[in-house]
């Protein structure tokens, strides 16, 4: 396999350039009929969140399609719901995701490795379907970042896909992901097979 090397310009010009779904999106009902294709995604998302009760804030790395941001404002009414991606062409997506539900709320562009969020602003993060995109030194930062937005006590939701394409140039397994987390101030708090939630100390 081929790996693409990591920047912002090949995922803003290959990566979302190469989905005309983008293209598809004027309105909010056009991203809900988009939702509506993912169902395998819908049922692992509910699966995962199952045991959890959530309210107060949650900070979504990547969102994307915004698919993932929808399914916790759904399921959590309690919970206000923030997003962050770098890639450009998503930034009517980030306009379109707070028209879907009241608790939708900010879905901005920038950094991962440097989140414009103040320290201890978040109970909770959304990180799936996200490091296997990193390289190592990105998701490092990107750990650290996590620790300083997140209250102690705070909690991040983990999945890393393990399927080979091009653009997952670090399928590190979730037992990997565990250590590293560990190294930078969290503690195992939940893990069942490809899923993994993690606590700031």
């Amino acid at each position: 396999m081929d790996y693409i090397e990591y920047s912002q310009e090949i995922y803003e010009n290959k990566y979302h350039a190469k989905w005309t779904w983008i293209d598809e999106i004027h309105v909010p009902a056009d991203l809900l009929a988009n939702f509506a294709t993912e169902e395998y995604y819908r049922a692992r998302f509910h699966n995962w969140l199952m045991p959890f009760k959530l309210r107060g804030s949650l900070l979504e790395l990547g969102f994307n399609s915004g698919k993932t941001a929808y399914w916790f404002a759904q399921k959590y009414p309690d919970l206000t719901v923030d997003g962050i991606d770098f890639s450009r062409p998503l930034a009517k997506i980030a306009d379109l995701i707070p028209r879907l539900a009241p608790n939708l709320r900010n879905f901005v562009l920038g950094d991962f490795s440097e989140l414009p969020f103040s320290n201890s602003t978040y109970q909770f993060i959304s990180c799936l379907d996200v490091i296997e995109h990193l390289p190592e030194k990105k998701y490092a930062e990107m750990i650290d970042e996590c620790h300083r937005v997140l209250v102690p006590g705070g909690l991040i939701f983990i999945h890393v896909g393990q399927f080979d394409c091009e653009w997952h140039i670090n399928r590190i397994p979730h037992e990997q992901v565990m250590i590293d987390f560990a190294l930078r101030g969290f503690r195992l708090h939940y893990a069942i097979p490809d899923f993994l939630v993690m606590s700031k100390v």
